[in-house]
């Protein structure tokens, strides 16, 4: 019966253990979650500091490569004799070796000498060159970030301007944008001042755009997430945001191709880009939720024009987490269930004596005055069980 004196040991241990182990599955659910938050969010800002050095490291190879050039015997010499024909053919071996996808000379007055490209010899007005400007303003080397237009894409080759126009594309929880395009591109750039026995030349400029490029977010995936793979989609993605804008991923679209075009969420955006901050939190991407992290990078100019971001999908943890709360939720319930039976082990132990006394003490109510008593109890119930003898 409920009412009896084993019945009510037995509740109270379930009580107390469905109290003690419900209170461990709360507490020791909230730590794991923590502790799996923490370890993604400690990976993902150690991920994002390997995508800065690789993107750097980019822009110190292009600055490289034109320090590389200008003090070259066969580039001064053309230079020198104003060879532009020479000038154009040492451009365009030097840019094929150093992977560089515009290079020009620009005299001291800031007029296009000569480029690589099908515009190689410049003719009429030319558009600004925002990197060489600062060169020929500043007569030191810059490198760095810079934002080119359309106008000057066009006049450096073409199809660099083609492949700088994006198309924008609604993306949910974006911030609709009014252009249907992007035409402005991003690129890794230097200029080196070049000077000949203490008279200022001109200056030397080159770069890489880096408008659907795949090198380096392929790279900072490969080298960061080293191909890691879960549930066939690959764990980590990298991405070069011009303004709020998509330029350069490895993030996918639903259809399985780049997001090229896609929009950063206006949470991002908002903190990023317009604060300066840096970011590091869960964030959707595109399609899916993230663990991301996000920084803002700036132009020669000191503007913040984009982000560099990297993310780990937030499945791969939330799985480990559920995996993990399972094994403990299945170990908490066999503790209950262990504690039950001992209750029940402790409650028989305790009321058979009481129920033996019971039976003894109807046996005396109707004349047996030497009734069954069992083994003598120890406790105080022993003490009882002597009354009876």
């Amino acid at each position: 019966m409920i009412y009896s004196t084993r019945s009510k040991l037995i509740l109270s241990f379930l009580v107390v253990s469905l109290l003690g182990c419900g209170v461990s599955l709360l507490v020791g659910g909230q730590l794991l979650y923590k502790a799996v938050l923490n370890e993604a969010y400690n990976r993902i800002r150690l991920d994002l500091n390997a995508a800065r050095e690789i993107y750097l490291f980019r822009i110190k190879g292009v600055k490289v490569a034109l320090n590389i050039t200008s003090i070259g015997p066969v580039f001064r010499s053309a230079l020198e004799k104003h060879d532009i024909q020479k000038l154009i053919d040492r451009l365009t071996v030097l840019a094929q070796q150093t992977e560089l996808e515009f290079m020009g000379v620009v005299t001291k007055e800031g007029k296009p000498l000569a480029r690589i490209g099908p515009n190689s010899i410049p003719k009429g007005n030319q558009p600004p060159n925002p990197i060489a400007n600062l060169v020929l303003q500043k007569r030191v080397a810059v490198s760095g970030t810079v934002i080119l237009s359309h106008e000057f894409l066009f006049a450096e080759n073409p199809e660099l301007a083609e492949r700088a126009r994006i198309k924008l594309l609604p993306t949910k929880m974006a911030i609709p944008r009014p252009e249907s395009e992007e035409l402005s591109g991003m690129a890794l750039a230097a200029a080196i001042p070049i000077f000949e026995a203490g008279q200022f030349l001109g200056a030397l400029y080159g770069g890489v755009l880096l408008n659907r490029s795949e090198e380096m977010v392929d790279r900072v995936r490969d080298t960061v997430f080293q191909h890691e793979i879960y549930n066939g989609r690959s764990i980590g993605t990298a991405t070069i945001f011009l303004q709020d804008i998509r330029i350069s991923t490895n993030v996918l679209s639903p259809d399985g191709s780049r997001a090229i075009g896609t929009i950063a969420s206006e949470e991002v955006k908002q903190y990023v880009l317009n604060e300066g901050k840096k970011w590091i939190d869960r964030a959707f991407v595109v399609n899916d939720w993230y663990i991301t992290a996000y920084e803002p990078i700036e132009d020669i100019f000191g503007q913040r024009v984009g982000m560099l971001y990297v993310g780990v999908l937030e499945a791969k943890y939330a799985d480990v987490r559920r995996k993990a709360l399972s094994l403990f939720v299945i170990i908490t319930v066999a503790g209950m269930v262990l504690a039950v039976g001992l209750g029940y082990l402790i409650a028989n132990r305790i009321s058979k004596p009481v129920q033996q006394l019971i039976k003894a003490s109807l046996h005396v109510s109707q004349g047996n005055l030497s009734p069954e008593l069992g083994p003598i109890s120890k406790s105080e119930i022993g003490v009882l069980q002597n009354t009876f003898q």
